[in-house]
């Protein structure tokens, strides 16, 4: 199995976990939609694309095999935790029409994306100083 789809599989356990919770309960409190459902996978499409970036520093990555462990493995589960929660300023922010709703679903998940490639960006450049 490559890296690509063993981090998928990591980052679609938790993902899919918390998405489906947030679904079974408020399906009727929040009027959540089936079309809302793939905005969860653009943390990971954030994160593809930040160790896709990333993993072009040959000094870092040379001969650390756990260094790149840690990014498969653990940020992609850490990304499927942040992602299963997307759906959730939906149960906050009230909306009457299904444009309104996909719109506070893309703000939030452009939003979830941006914390996460910070503070990714952040742990990368820490590894980067002190690694």
């Amino acid at each position: 199995m490559d890296n690509y789809m063993f981090s998928f599989t990591l980052f679609a356990i938790p993902a899919n976990i918390i998405t489906g919770l947030l679904y079974v309960g408020g399906r009727d409190k929040a009027g959540l939609l089936n079309v809302e459902y793939p905005f969860i996978y653009l943390p990971w499409l954030t994160l593809q694309a930040l160790t896709w970036g990333f993993f072009g520093m040959d000094e870092i990555f040379a001969n650390d095999q756990m260094l790149q462990a840690f990014i498969v493995v653990l940020q992609s589960v850490a990304c499927g935790v942040l992602a299963g929660f997307i759906l959730l300023p939906r149960f906050y922010f009230p909306a009457e029409g299904t444009a309104e709703k996909l719109r506070i679903t893309c703000i939030s998940a452009a939003i979830f994306s941006a914390v996460y490639a910070f503070t990714r960006i952040l742990l990368f450049s820490a590894i980067r100083a002190f690694g």
